[in-house]
């Protein structure tokens, strides 16, 4: 007999994938990095200018206890609400101590115009009792209750130099971030 041939045994190929011809490759940039913007640098010269001249103006008027406005008067956060009121309408707290933790806390060494200086000059307890608005080189704008530089009976809205160290400020306050 004829020997018969053992049938080879046939391995179907598994598919492969074949590479197809592409278009040219076009180059991909690199995305731009991302900068994040800088950090707010509160107000403009502009506004800093408005807000000294708008404090400045107010030197004279009469210290009047719970009052915020010119033709009657000014206590401390009187005369600092006024002035965010009117050039920025913005509304804040009526106490002092309440003015004491509104906005954002600053150091005496990132002070700028604008920032309201929260005081303790009664008890010594750390309890805002008196608020001011920094207006720039050291000096200060606010209603004294006890400067009688303007009026015998009275108080009124005066231009301090702060001293820190010395001055009783528990805190710096930025409003305008």
């Amino acid at each position: 007999p004829e020997p018969t041939a053992t049938p080879i045994p046939t391995v179907t190929p598994e598919p492969s994938a074949t590479p197809v011809p592409s278009a040219t490759p076009v180059p991909t940039m690199a995305p731009e990095p991302t900068i994040p913007p800088p950090a707010s640098t509160g107000m403009t010269s502009e506004q800093d200018q408005a807000l000294i001249e708008l404090c400045r103006s107010q030197i004279g008027i009469r210290y009047v206890y719970a009052a915020m406005s010119p033709s009657v008067g000014f206590d401390c956060s009187g005369l600092t609400s006024y002035v965010y009121k009117t050039l920025f309408n913005i509304t804040l707290p009526r106490i002092s101590y309440q003015q004491a933790v509104y906005g954002t806390a600053v150091s005496s060494s990132d002070i700028r115009i604008g920032d309201i200086l929260c005081f303790d000059w009664s008890r010594n307890d750390g309890i805002t009792d008196h608020v001011g608005i920094y207006v720039g080189n050291g000096r200060y704008i606010h209603a004294s209750s006890s400067n009688r530089t303007y009026y015998d009976d009275c108080g009124a809205v005066i231009e301090s130099t702060v001293i820190f160290g010395r001055s009783p400020v528990v805190a710096i306050r930025r409003i305008i971030q």
